[in-house]
């Protein structure tokens, strides 16, 4: 069985003494340091303190020139790699097209003939793998700079707003290092 409740009234004076402003601590659910990836030197930091971020938006720069040369040379090593694998298959296939023949007819050549092709063989067959080789390194290496570059580039994890900016261009950036500090503006505690 329910009750009703006996409605409360407070006098003009209780009224009078509650306050019209309240003094508290807003948190925010969601708070981070972001932070540099990679080493290098502080190129720019694009967000000032009290900034509006979108997720995914740029917030600071490392220099790149010297990765981006790096990739670069990455680049090129690769081409000539992919150029060298091409003629390296030819000659291996060759090479082994000219021991089978030769096998075939083993009476025609000498002992040393046929032992000659085999070797020929083997060795542009060797040479062809070390090209494939060559051309998987430089591939690692082209993908290994391309997510350097990527991390050169300091990106809003989530949107929110800046609240303190740590680093100013030209200083020096370990990886770990935070640039600026990045609270959400969806939910406080």
């Amino acid at each position: 069985i329910a009750q009703d409740s006996p409605a409360v009234q407070r006098s003009p004076a209780a009224q009078d003494a509650l306050p019209s402003s309240w003094i508290g601590v807003v948190l925010p659910l969601e708070a981070i340091d972001v932070a540099a990836e990679t080493s290098g030197r502080l190129q720019e930091v694009v967000v000032r303190p009290g900034a509006e971020v979108t997720r995914g938006q740029l917030l600071a720069q490392l220099d790149s020139k010297t990765a981006e040369g790096d990739h670069k040379i990455a680049k090129a090593e690769l081409e000539m790699a992919q150029a060298e694998l091409p003629r390296s298959t030819a000659r291996s296939n060759q090479e082994s097209s000219r021991h089978e023949r030769r096998s075939t007819t083993p009476e025609l050549w000498s002992e040393e003939e046929l032992s000659s092709t085999e070797v020929e063989a083997r060795s542009a067959k060797a040479e062809e793998r070390a090209a494939e080789a060559r051309g998987e390194r430089a591939r690692a290496s082209v993908d290994q700079l391309q997510e350097v570059l990527g991390q050169l580039e300091i990106r809003a994890p989530f949107e929110g707003r800046v609240s303190v900016r740590y680093l100013d261009p030209g200083e020096g950036v370990s990886a770990g290092t935070p640039i600026v500090r990045l609270v959400s503006n969806k939910a406080l505690l």
